[in-house]
């Protein structure tokens, strides 16, 4: 479940019930208004996150460089290092490249306003 707002997705049989009903491996709840922010929540089936799960390759990632602090051992004692370059990468993904690996009919959308 992803869920960008406070609400728990997974509370909401609506949304689990139209999934079921449209025989769905992604289900898509998008809420709010035009005066209002726009927030989805996001259900995955089960069989689509073993799918996922194999086919980690098919997912499109990108690095951003970033700076960790790590420890180091100098003279017996461990020191806190806070480097000031980039040290390290971080892998990110959008929520939406899974969306790539799941057949269009196989996606439902609620769309709830307020």
């Amino acid at each position: 479940v992803c869920s960008l707002s406070k609400r728990s997705a997974i509370g909401y049989p609506l949304l689990l019930g139209h999934i079921h009903a449209c025989k769905a491996d992604v289900g898509i709840k998008i809420f709010g208004d035009e005066d209002d922010e726009f927030f989805y929540d996001m259900v995955f089936s089960l069989s689509f996150l073993r799918r996922l799960a194999t086919q980690m390759d098919e997912l499109q990632f990108f690095a951003l460089e970033g700076q960790r602090s790590h420890v180091q051992k100098i003279d017996n004692d461990w020191v806190v290092v806070h480097p000031l370059q980039p040290n390290s990468y971080i892998l990110r993904s959008s929520i939406y490249s899974c969306l790539r690996l799941c057949p269009p009919d196989k996606v439902c959308m609620l769309h709830i306003e307020g």
